[in-house]
């Protein structure tokens, strides 16, 4: 059997090994380093797992690190809020293309200011977000900016769509003139004007595919 490596006075990270000990575990008396952390506390460790890398400290290097990567993350301890999750849905409707509202946002060429991609200017351009209301664009051919957007309750912005903003097309681009409308009144709604290529897009998928 190959002697033990005498690893007195290496040091692995923060820690520096100083003599071998046993100790008693599940399988016996097995051989450890004693070794002293850089921030003065000491350790028995196993030669492989200093030697491979595995162990570096007592354990403080570790606390150090989630403690900082914790600080990264919750810079503004706003994850979570109805403000965080307004700008988070923001940038995905125009930077993500998989997101289901991309082809009216992003795919269209609306996109969010530089500045705003940071949280912390967009929370404090706008505030917080009340209760009842979403980030709204004033102008719907213009993208997200300072100048340009609003917190506003679901009448407002329906009020502000962009199928009612133009006349000529339907809120998914289609030509009023050249397919034409008709206007349809849900039980206890007012009636509201659908375009017919989209219903008859809707009509299409709901039989599983175009034909």
């Amino acid at each position: 059997m190959p002697s033990a490596i005498d690893i007195t006075g290496h040091k692995y990270g923060r820690l520096t090994a100083l003599r071998p000990v046993f100790v008693g575990t599940a399988r016996g008396q097995q051989r450890r380093w004693l070794c002293k952390c850089e921030c003065g506390e000491w350790v028995k460790v196993s030669a492989g797992k200093l030697r491979f890398g595995h162990t570096r400290s007592c354990g403080c290097l570790m606390r150090e690190t989630s403690a900082q990567t914790g600080r990264k993350r919750a810079t503004h301890g706003d994850h979570g809020t109805r403000t965080y999750e307004s700008w988070m849905s923001m940038r995905r409707r125009c930077q993500d293309p998989s997101h289901k509202s991309w082809k009216h946002y992003g795919g269209r060429g609306i996109a969010v200011c530089p500045e705003w991609e940071k949280y912390e200017q967009f929370r404090d351009d706008m505030g917080s977000r009340p209760k009842g209301k979403t980030l709204d664009r004033i102008d719907n051919e213009k993208g997200y900016a300072p100048a340009n957007c609003r917190w506003a309750t679901p009448t407002e912005q329906a009020n502000n769509r962009r199928n009612n903003q133009d006349p000529e097309f339907c809120v998914n681009g289609h030509r009023w003139g050249d397919v034409g409308f008709r206007v349809a009144r849900p039980s206890g709604r007012k009636g509201y004007r659908v375009c017919r290529e989209c219903q008859r897009e809707a009509q299409r998928k709901n039989k599983g595919g175009d034909k």
